[in-house]
């Protein structure tokens, strides 16, 4: 079994060898942290579990980030140290965007599901807002702003209300795992629930703000339907 990482464990460290020990060693507690406390929230969250999955003492991880809620406060940065650059990414209609966003949820389950333990525990541990949450949410409201303006999406509805709608659509198979399986009889990570769950966003999305190809091609259905009634 490996040894456990310590400080200063190298045979023969260096000055820059120390410190990308370090820093992959902090990098390792946080994703073991992030998957922790995905599990059972702060209260069932153990710290024992977070060392023995990124492979470091406890007396390591203490040093890093000083007690058990330090080192939650620090999951959740982690996350949103990547979370800017996603709600900046491009896209050409709202189908495609709610799809986008589905997948970036399944690829960070261990985040939603993080997020999520975070919204219910809110109230009990009394949690300050969190401006840097509210910054990036203001840039994902912002970019649905913008495609607006171009007409990409519709202007009837407000910006922060079509951000929430695809925000909530796509957590919601994560939010409520037990209705999926009662509904369908499959687990929300199965491939053929996400397939369908992907493919009724992309539904959707066509239906609240047509594409600029599905716009193209109403008249023509339009006026078949016409003929054949």
């Amino acid at each position: 079994m490996p040894k456990k990482a310590q400080l200063g464990a190298a045979e023969h460290p260096t000055p820059q060898s120390d410190q990308v020990a370090h820093r992959e060693a902090r990098e390792r507690i946080l994703e073991a942290a992030m998957a922790e406390f995905s599990l059972g929230g702060f209260a069932g969250a153990r710290v024992g579990n977070i060392a023995h999955r990124a492979n470091v003492s406890q007396q390591l991880l203490f040093h890093y980030f000083g007690s058990k809620r330090g080192l939650q406060e620090a999951a959740i940065e982690h996350f949103l140290d990547h979370a800017e650059a996603k709600v900046r990414g491009d896209f050409s209609s709202l189908a495609q965007r709610m799809q986008i966003s589905y997948e970036q949820i399944l690829k960070d389950r261990d985040a939603t599901r993080l997020l999520i333990w975070e919204s219910l525990e809110l109230e009990e541990f009394d949690t300050t807002e969190d401006h840097r949450r509210a910054a990036i949410f203001r840039v994902l409201v912002a970019s649905f702003a913008k495609k607006q303006s171009e007409g990409i999406l519709p202007a009837a509805i407000e910006p922060e209300l079509l951000a929430m709608t695809v925000l909530g659509l796509s957590m919601l198979p994560q939010v409520l795992p037990m209705y999926i399986r009662s509904i369908f009889g499959l687990n929300p990570n199965d491939p053929e629930f996400i397939a369908k769950w992907k493919q009724h966003l992309g539904h959707l999305g066509e239906l609240l703000a047509p594409s600029k190809d599905r716009q193209a091609r109403t008249p023509n259905a339009a006026q078949t339907d016409t003929h054949s009634v």
